[in-house]
């Protein structure tokens, strides 16, 4: 009788190293400034937890059967395909074949409460042992503002340490003038909730008054250092190349 087989792709998921699944991650077109895997111990089944491949366990015809299940499951929903590509997927699946017949898939109130409650409190647990390391390695508090077609000005914050990043909060600026006082006060509220000490460098834009912001918190805090963000430099240095007459002319009859 033919030994079932554990296919190769999946095998070497189940042995990948850190810098490896920041490989395998690239190849799903996601960001790995933070992996899956260091929140999620279970986003990548080990060896022993691997099923067999479906063209082993079962005829083509059950796998179209399948097939044709979850296919109707994406399409009804609007989900779309290249989700099927979530390590998260994969490790659904593995775990529905390990599990075997007879299970009752959880229920709505399940998945939202009890089950989010989990995750809720793994993330939580990750965020601490995050936080652990900002001593040892010092942080970069990252600011984003952005205003949707609605006008309402969101402005975002970030941390990023030893490799990683996490979403710090948000403020909602829509109904105040973002002059440097107001960029300012923010940023010091921010800057006190982190512990200032952790704080080595702060990225945000060049605008005259994120600008002005910037200088003053170095002013205030000496080792600390202000960075212009890099994409907005490129916008402002590309809008200045498109209006260069040869780039604008050429740009117009495009």
């Amino acid at each position: 009788m033919r030994q079932p087989t554990v296919p190769p792709q999946l095998s070497r998921i189940g042995s990948m190293r850190q810098g490896e699944i920041r490989g395998f991650m690239r190849k799903l077109g996601k960001r790995s400034a933070l992996e899956i895997i260091d929140i999620d111990p279970l986003a990548y089944l080990s060896q022993t937890a691997k099923q067999t491949r479906i063209d082993d366990a079962y005829t083509k015809e059950k796998k179209r059967d399948i097939g044709k299940a979850i296919a109707k499951w994406f399409n009804f929903h609007r989900i779309l395909a290249n989700r099927a590509q979530s390590p998260y997927y994969h490790s659904m699946i593995s775990y529905i074949q390990k599990s075997g017949t007879g299970i009752q898939p959880p229920t709505p109130k399940e998945i939202h409460n009890m089950y989010l409650n989990k995750e809720v409190a793994e993330l939580k647990d990750w965020i601490k042992s995050f936080k652990r390391q900002w001593d040892k390695y010092r942080v970069t508090l990252m600011c984003d503002s952005w205003t949707g077609l609605t006008r309402m000005s969101i402005i975002n914050f970030f941390i990023y340490c030893n490799k990683r990043m996490v979403f710090y909060k948000s403020v909602n600026a829509s109904d105040k003038i973002q002059d440097a006082n107001y960029i300012k006060n923010i940023m010091d509220t921010i800057v006190e909730e982190i512990i200032s000490q952790y704080i080595m460098q702060i990225v945000i834009d060049n605008r005259a008054n994120f600008k002005k912001t910037g200088l003053q918190l170095m002013e205030k805090g000496k080792t600390l250092f202000w960075t212009p963000c890099v994409a907005y430099c490129m916008d402002l240095m590309l809008k200045d190349i498109c209006e260069l007459p040869s780039v604008n002319k050429c740009v117009a009859r495009a």
